[in-house]
């Protein structure tokens, strides 16, 4: 029959070894009250300490279970497990937060890894070849070095040619009936006053200042100067514009110029524009002009 130890409280299934915790029953159990004047056999010293009987259960195994009429043990109580950030004193959050940091560091490195490489100079001319426009309206030469462009618009009623050497930089002319029409009533007041007017109420200017406020609304931190007289394109008089703007690759605010211009061409105005970065502009501005002075009307 076990007897409860006064070290742990648990009922021990020997009397004299606590099969709980190992300690010695007999040196920790308290005098019987109940035996007046009697007392008690001295504990053994440590050199002395009795040892289980041969036979005798060990603790290896689980505890055999009570006897009859016995109650039973205590279940033993589990000791929680501290987790790895308390027991170092990381706090649990910041794992997540590193995690969220690196990312959005990556992703703001890539931005500005893509604004750096649009901002490449426009390729070389290489040979140049003769383009017709839809509908026989217009032919022209391009730079082969700059890719086929794309050639659309409608028979006898517009006609559309843009240019892409890159993603940033971009010739293209546009013709339509509409502009033709603006051009028109403009030439006619020129003639009423005698054909001396300023560019910007010429034909020219009608047609180059028509869609101006869209194309402005286009480009973040539009700027233009004053409308010119030039001969730059299609090899006649024309109106033009030059003009700056903002425009955003990635992370990157990089700074265009380009140059507009307009033309009254009879049944169909005309406006041309040519633009890149600002840094490359100087060079691309050469080979944007031989385009649009290579026009030829019919």
């Amino acid at each position: 029959m076990g007897a409860k130890c006064e070290k742990c409280g648990m009922v021990s299934d020997r009397d004299d070894i606590c099969t709980w915790c190992n300690a010695d029953i007999r040196r920790t159990r308290a005098p019987d009250k109940g035996a007046a004047g009697s007392r008690t056999a001295p504990p053994p010293g440590p050199a002395t300490r009795t040892e289980p009987p041969a036979g005798s259960p060990t603790r290896s195994g689980p505890p055999p279970g009570p006897g009859p009429g016995q109650p039973a043990a205590p279940a033993r109580r589990r000791v929680r497990e501290v987790p790895q950030a308390a027991r170092t004193g990381a706090p649990g959050w910041l794992l997540p937060v590193l995690i969220a940091g690196g990312a959005v560091v990556t992703i703001v490195l890539g931005l500005y890894a893509y604004g750096l490489s649009q901002m490449k100079p426009v390729p070389e001319p290489g040979e140049w070849a003769s383009l017709t426009a839809v509908g026989n309206v217009l032919t022209l030469s391009y730079p082969e070095g700059w890719g086929k462009p794309e050639n659309a618009g409608a028979e006898g009623t517009s006609t559309q040619i843009t240019f892409r050497p890159n993603k940033l930089a971009r010739v293209q002319v546009l013709g339509t009936g509409s502009r033709g029409a603006r051009g028109d009533t403009a030439a006619a007041a020129e003639r009423l006053a005698g054909g001396s007017v300023p560019i910007a109420q010429s034909a020219d200017g009608a047609v180059l200042a028509m869609d101006a406020e869209e194309f402005a609304k286009a480009r973040p931190g539009y700027q233009a100067g004053d409308i010119q007289e030039a001969y730059n394109c299609a090899n006649r008089k024309s109106a033009a514009i030059e003009y700056t703007y903002t425009r955003r690759v990635g992370l990157l605010p990089v700074k265009m110029k380009g140059t507009r211009w307009g033309w009254f061409g009879g049944d169909l105005g005309f406006v041309c524009y040519a633009e890149a970065p600002q840094k490359h502009w100087d060079k691309f501005q050469a080979t944007a002009g031989q385009i649009l002075g290579s026009i030829k009307q019919g």
